[in-house]
């Protein structure tokens, strides 16, 4: 079976076969690397215009500030426990943290809380939400000329679009965001939104282009030590030879992902690169493996409540049944993913979904069941298609 990546790939061929989806996720993150491109700065990392902030808020504020200082903290701890309940209640001190900052006209806490709740929302799949939140916190950090927030805003924003397929919206936030780390000489944000770029040429199909930002970011990532996402951009690198059917050169890759993640603790990378790993066992017959790999992606991903990672995994799983003509089981599996990407407005893997659905009616002969998914998918395609000739348009226009 052929792996296809991203929606550039799902329509190709779609009246025999079927595709994947996962094979570079996080997303983030299906078919997107979302971990290394989300650039979460918690309260406490802060930079010098912070601190100048501190002293242009009103007359004995200093308590209120510790107090919701100390909330972000106990949320971020929250945060990486990395479960539904500890999530959730991440999310409560964070609001609280924001009402605080809020109450003393710290615009920079403000936002910054904001950023946190949006990245929060980011990780559960609730695109919506998280996108509301973002907006927010990019509006502040934009009134009070706070650059390095304003590119983190725009990156994650850049994101938000990116796993809703919206490549064109993506593309013009992820850029402005990496116009503002090379001019601050930020490396950190500059590698990661080197590797985003890199994430949307590749979901387009331009695999050249899409290597070559991979390579940069990389590159960077070695440079200044950051073993979490130089893990996900090898596993990125590792997609782009998988679409080009060099799958040697993949499972390297992926392997020397899954090691570092698995060191470094890092779960929803580690379920990416498991679901990487399961397609290329796929694309050489071993179903069993695949399966095993794909299996232990699903677990991870359910336990973290990480929806949009479990809709890849089910999926994938989906597939591997078709592959052994096993449609019963596949049709399960997919109508679960399915159900999933459109509750989350993950409107690329609902058109992946559909499609493979459409192949599985197909191979059974029913026909007429088949063209119905099969034109859902096709006007899925076109709308974003649409979507991103606009904003090139309007990009070019600026």
């Amino acid at each position: 079976m052929r792996f296809l990546q991203g929606s550039s790939g799902f329509f190709k061929g779609f009246l025999d076969t079927p595709t994947w989806v996962g094979l570079v996720l996080s997303p983030v993150l299906a078919g997107v690397l979302v971990p290394p491109a989300l650039s979460l700065t918690w309260a406490g990392e802060g930079v010098e215009w912070r601190r100048q902030l501190v002293a242009q808020t009103p007359a004995h504020p200093e308590a209120t500030r510790a107090n919701a200082g100390q909330l972000m903290q106990e949320a971020e701890e929250l945060f990486n426990q990395q479960t539904v309940e500890t999530r959730q209640q991440a999310l409560a001190k964070f609001e609280q943290a924001r009402q605080l900052y809020k109450t003393i006209g710290d615009r920079a806490g403000e936002g910054q809380s904001l950023n946190n709740i949006g990245f929060t929302y980011f990780s559960q799949g609730q695109y919506g939400e998280a996108l509301g939140y973002y907006q927010q916190s990019l509006d502040i950090r934009q009134e009070i000329g706070d650059r390095d927030g304003e590119g983190q805003s725009l990156n994650n924003i850049g994101l938000i679009y990116f796993s809703q397929g919206q490549y064109g919206e993506a593309l013009g936030y992820l850029q402005q965001s990496l116009a503002i780390s090379q001019a601050m000489g930020d490396r950190f944000r500059e590698g990661t939104s080197l590797n985003s770029i890199g994430a949307i040429y590749s979901s387009q199909g331009q695999y050249g282009e899409a290597l070559s930002y991979y390579q940069q970011s990389l590159a960077i990532l070695q440079e200044i030590g950051d073993r979490f996402r130089e893990g996900t951009s090898l596993n990125s690198i590792g997609a782009i030879y998988s679409s080009q059917g060099q799958y040697g050169e993949a499972l390297s890759y992926y392997q020397q992902s899954l090691a570092i993640l698995q060191e470094i603790g890092d779960r929803a990378g580690e379920g990416n690169s498991l679901n990487s790993i399961g397609a290329i066992y796929s694309s050489r017959g071993q179903y069993g493996e695949a399966l095993g790999y794909f299996q232990q992606a699903l677990d991870i991903s359910q336990a973290m409540d990480d929806r949009a990672g479990e809709g890849s995994s089910l999926n994938n799983i989906g597939l591997t049944y078709y592959s052994q003509g096993q449609y019963g089981e596949a049709l399960s599996y997919l109508q679960q993913s399915l159900a999933i990407r459109q509750e989350i407005g993950d409107r690329a893997g609902e058109g992946q979904s559909l499609n493979n659905i459409g192949a599985i009616y197909s191979s059974q002969g029913q026909y007429g069941a088949a063209l119905g998914y099969y034109q859902q998918a096709l006007a899925i395609r076109q709308a974003m298609r649409n979507v991103s000739i606009k904003m090139r348009q309007k990009i070019k226009g600026n």
